[in-house]
């Protein structure tokens, strides 16, 4: 499985005339991912519709703002990782250490887990009950995440569970 940390866009700031334009001269022949143009995805819809029509510097500024979130997300995922780290130990979670973490930190590190547990499908509603049973649920609760998993209370740790 790929993090943030290990996926590249080494050509990101450049424009796909200016790609075209070095495969045409280096003799490459360019193939065309069909996805690309199908508007249901975000990026497309705003790479299609509304990237074109930005001014040359507000597309700059776009793109300046573009790197800045990946950067902040990048530092993102580092902190919630160590947090993670703090806060879990052998697949259990500290019910104490986990109560004094701000929102919306509480939040991202339940997403956290339940990346790292193989779930992906999972909504804001999940994220909000999980942090809620973490808080409040008396010990043994048993709360039902999804394809089996669930987060298992005790009273001073929880764990994932497949039951």
């Amino acid at each position: 499985m790929l993090n943030s940390k290990e996926i590249l866009h080494p050509l990101i700031s450049f424009s796909k005339q200016d790609i075209l334009a070095y495969a045409k001269k280096a003799g490459i022949t360019w193939r065309e991912d069909s996805s690309n143009v199908d508007t249901k995805y975000l990026r497309n819809y705003i790479r299609i519709n509304i990237i074109p029509k930005l001014t040359d510097v507000k597309r700059q500024k776009l793109l300046n703002n573009a790197e800045k979130v990946a950067e902040n997300m990048q530092e993102t995922e580092t902190l919630i990782a160590t947090l993670s780290q703090a806060v879990s130990s052998y697949g259990e979670i500290d019910r104490s250490k986990y109560l004094v973490i701000p929102s919306p930190l509480d939040k991202e590190l339940i997403a956290y887990w339940l990346r790292r547990e193989g779930i992906r499908d999972f909504d804001r509603k999940t994220i909000e009950r999980l942090c809620l049973g973490l808080k409040t649920a008396r010990a043994n609760t048993r709360l039902d995440i999804a394809k089996g998993l669930n987060l298992e209370i005790g009273t001073t740790v929880a764990h994932f569970s497949n039951r």
